[in-house]
């Protein structure tokens, strides 16, 4: 009686659930306090429950079956069983269970401890886990750990990218850490072990060999890790691919080398300057060499000790002017150790020299461009002169020559007047064309010579421009008929009846021009087109010529303004000229600040488009000389610049 006693009162005070299940009804006979509490029933109430009815219906298969094994010996413990409390939640128990008989019955005797705050740790960890593994794969480091006697317990998945190798194989063959080892850093790797562990720590730089045969550098940083005793128990280490960096810093020191071989070779002096005291604090050696000091000479000196032109305080002037634009330049003279002086043209440029602010100064020595720009001048004052003297002879030699020219060409008309034959007025007829082209000819070198010599003004006088057309018109309609082609105009409507320019000037432009297309049409049409645009007292007239002709090869198009050009051998042959009527009409264009393009093909046509700014005339207004300065402003106002 008294052990009945006694096992009644562990049943009852047993911090465990406690349940008695008859194994035949799965019915539960018997219930101790932590268990009521634990499922929220009172003992009455569990007594009319089951097995099924305290588990979750989707777990009871599960859970009769650990019933039915458990029942029959097979085991004892059910590991993290979900039961069902009377309020519906859910408790994770282990269910430890032994098969007694009460009263000839066959009955399952359950131990239920709650193990559900457990659980969630271990699923909390678990998750942990599983977050710093993802972690550990996603670096690109190569994190490792093994035991004191190297083999290996730990790598991550970054070494099959690094080394080229699984993990695999780093576990089947722990050599192949030392046989992929660079051989000439086998000794460094040998030597930071030793290092490790007399340090605990070591830090190492190497190479290895990577499995495609590339070279790898690699930073190896290992620790011994020790127990809570201070024992050495594993080693940890993390290796970083440091190849890149590696490249990077040889790219630096390649690039260092190349700039200290410039330093030392450029044939500019360079000095290196203190941007607060201007103290030089270094050179190279094209500078002690220019200069004549020894360089621990030159490093005892200061600016105005090399040039003159500065004081201390105009120097700092410069300096000030630096911190604002960061550079500058302008020339100066230096002094040697000698005393002799000699020109430099001279650069600043704000930069950093030991981690201080500092100026480069670039000297570059001018003494032979200095030399060679005065002898330049010299050759092209001569050549001016000889230019000048070349045109005054041009024009002086025209003036001689006009005046026989002329009174032949008096004498021949009065000869026409009183010669009857036929022949004999053929003969004279030659003599008058030949001397009109003579005059012609002397006309445009006359020309030339003026613009050259700079003697050809531009005058700005009232004229009436379609006048002006008509004239060229009718000078050339005895032309075009015996060439059987047409000349024609097409003036626009836009055009003001009277505008201001040189009307001589213009008319010879367009009369070259207009010449030149008959000249080099042999059928078909020659056209003069002209419009203009207004603005204010501003025109700027526009006139085109077109022609059906021969056209201008490409490969010659860009000379046909050069005095004397005249094309090639075969049109030289064919066509008379002495290639200055381009040049006049360009030439004459530039001085009325106008311009003049020309589109062509061969046997096509040529259009040639001169664009010339002019001025409106105002009443009470006499003016004398073309206004340069407002027809360039028209101009401006009008085609701005891109």
């Amino acid at each position: 009686m008294k052990s009945e006693n006694y096992y009644k009162q562990i049943f009852e005070q047993s911090q465990d659930g406690i349940l008695l299940a008859d194994v035949s009804t799965m019915k539960f006979i018997d219930a101790n306090n932590s268990i009521c509490q634990l499922l929220g029933y009172s003992k009455d109430e569990i007594l009319q429950l089951s097995v099924s009815e305290i588990h979750p219906e989707n777990d009871l298969p599960m859970v009769i079956d650990a019933f039915e094994k458990q029942a029959k010996g097979i085991y004892q413990i059910a590991k993290e069983l979900p039961c069902l409390r009377k309020d519906g939640s859910i408790f994770y128990a282990d269910i430890n269970t032994q098969a007694i008989t009460v009263e000839g019955k066959t009955c399952n005797l359950g131990l239920f401890r709650d193990v559900s705050d457990r659980r969630k740790t271990e699923i909390a960890l678990k998750e942990t886990n599983r977050n710093f593994n993802q972690l550990l794969e996603s670096i690109d480091d190569v994190i490792w750990e093994a035991d004191m006697q190297s083999n290996i317990l730990y790598i991550s998945q970054a070494v099959e990218k690094v080394y080229g190798r699984t993990i695999q194989e780093f576990r089947d063959n722990p050599a192949l850490w030392h046989s992929i080892t660079h051989p000439e850093d086998r000794d460094i790797v040998n030597k930071s072990h030793e290092e490790l562990y007399r340090l605990n720590h070591a830090n190492t730089i190497y190479r290895i060999i990577h499995k495609d045969g590339s070279i790898r550098w690699l930073q190896d940083k290992k620790n011994i890790i020790k127990d809570k005793n201070g024992k050495a128990i594993r080693i940890g280490g993390i290796a970083t691919d440091i190849t890149k960096q590696k490249e990077f810093e040889q790219n630096i020191d390649e690039q260092r080398l190349n700039l200290q071989k410039l330093y030392d070779n450029i044939s500019d002096q360079l000095w290196i300057l203190d941007l607060e005291t201007l103290r030089i604090i270094d050179i190279n050696p094209t500078a002690h060499r220019t200069l004549g000091f020894s360089k621990a000479e030159l490093l005892r000196l200061s600016v105005p000790d090399i040039d003159r032109n500065f004081s201390k305080e105009s120097a700092f002037k410069v300096v000030e002017l630096l911190r604002e634009k960061s550079q500058c330049s302008f020339d100066s003279t230096h002094t040697r150790k000698d005393g002799s002086k000699f020109p430099v043209h001279i650069r600043l440029n704000k930069t950093i020299y030991n981690k201080k602010p500092a100026i480069i100064v670039s000297c570059r020595d001018m003494t032979t461009l200095k030399y060679r720009e005065e002898a330049l001048i010299k050759e092209k004052d001569r050549a001016e002169a000889a230019n000048h003297a070349k045109s005054t002879f041009l024009a002086n030699m025209s003036h001689e020559l006009r005046t026989p020219l002329n009174g032949i060409l008096g004498m021949a008309q009065v000869l026409e007047m009183s010669i009857t034959d036929k022949e004999q007025r053929d003969h004279l007829q030659c003599i008058k064309q030949s001397g009109i082209a003579l005059v012609n000819i002397l006309q445009d070198i006359l020309d030339i010579a003026k613009i050259e010599a700079g003697k050809l003004s531009i005058l700005s006088e009232e004229f009436n421009f379609t006048s002006l057309i008509d004239q060229v018109t009718k000078l050339f309609s005895i032309q075009t008929v015996n060439k059987n082609i047409t000349l024609a105009t097409s003036i626009s409507k836009s055009i003001p009846e009277i505008l201001l320019g040189d009307e001589l000037r213009i008319k010879q432009i367009i009369t070259n021009l207009v010449g030149n297309a008959i000249k080099f049409t042999e059928k078909g049409s020659v056209e003069v087109k002209a419009n203009s645009i207004l603005e204010d007292n501003n025109c700027i007239l526009k006139i085109e010529v077109c022609d059906t002709g021969i056209g201008i090869p490409e490969d010659i198009q860009n000379t046909v303004f050069e005095a004397f050009s005249r094309g090639n051998d075969i049109i030289n042959r064919k066509y008379e000229g002495t290639g200055l009527g381009l040049s006049i009409v360009d030439r004459l264009t530039g001085l009325m600040n106008g311009k003049i393009d020309m589109k062509s093909q061969v046997n096509k046509g040529s259009i040639f488009t001169v664009t010339l700014p002019l001025l409106l005339p105002q009443k009470n207004t006499n003016i004398n000389q073309l206004n340069k300065n407002s027809l360039s402003q028209a101009w401006m106002n009008i085609f701005p610049s891109p």
